[in-house]
């Protein structure tokens, strides 16, 4: 039981870094100018 809860708290942590890179690039978008949005 402990590795299957160790490897999905590592998919895990993986996912919310990767959430949370989206976000900041999705805030920071919204944050400059309407050529940024473009990029995306």
């Amino acid at each position: 039981m402990t590795e299957k809860s160790t490897a999905g708290n590592s998919t895990y942590k993986k996912l919310a870094v990767q959430w949370l890179n989206e976000a900041l690039c999705f805030v920071s978008s919204l944050s400059r100018p309407k050529k940024s949005l473009q990029i995306i």
